[in-house]
């Protein structure tokens, strides 16, 4: 069986690096930013839900208006073809 890296390797210490030293410091800059993003996601959930009730009122008008339309077309329909029927086209 082949030995895989981690198990022949010592155990390294943790590296310091410049950018470890400075995440004390980044920490409140990147937890500010974090804060603000989900200050931001909370305005935007606001606003999708206001979208969705507008969009069910526009649905509902638009299911008015459809049927309206229909009945109107049933109707000069009905009356449209009782007046055609006994004519001739020409």
């Amino acid at each position: 069986m082949a030995r895989t890296r981690s198990t022949t390797a010592a155990p390294r210490a943790p590296r310091t690096t410049a950018r470890s030293r400075r995440d004390a410091s980044q920490g409140s800059v990147l937890v500010q930013t974090a804060e603000r993003m989900v200050g931001q996601i909370e305005t935007l959930v606001v606003e999708i839900e206001a979208l969705r009730a507008d969009n069910e009122g526009l649905r509902a008008e638009l299911r008015d208006a459809v049927s309206m339309l229909e009945r109107a077309s049933r109707a000069l329909g009905d009356a449209g073809t009782a007046g055609r029927r006994g004519r001739r086209r020409a």
